[in-house]
């Protein structure tokens, strides 16, 4: 697991060197379940993820990158505070 900031500079690095590098055209969201999330969000292609430290950072970090960054926030699958957590992104199909 990575700390927050170095999941926030991964967001940023992939997103900057991938198409588009616009993050208006990205989606974020935060999963304890992938495969259940991959398929609730229609399969998106381009899907990558980081597995946090805590359900804390994640909140914030998903928080970060739609206020700041303008992502838009995908559906949440329900989470449970005993599971690891994963913050997903994907481009906006």
């Amino acid at each position: 697991m990575k700390e927050k900031n170095a999941i926030i500079l991964g967001i940023i690095k992939h997103i900057e060197t991938s198409p588009p590098p616009n993050y208006g055209s990205w989606c974020i969201g935060l999963t304890c379940d992938l495969p259940a999330s991959y398929a609730a969000w229609g399969q998106p292609a381009g899907l990558f993820f980081w597995d946090a430290d805590s359900l804390d950072d994640a909140k914030a970090i998903e928080s970060f990158c739609v206020q700041t960054k303008g992502m838009h926030s995908l559906s949440d699958s329900p989470i449970d505070a005993g599971e690891p957590v994963r913050i997903c992104i994907h481009p906006r199909s």
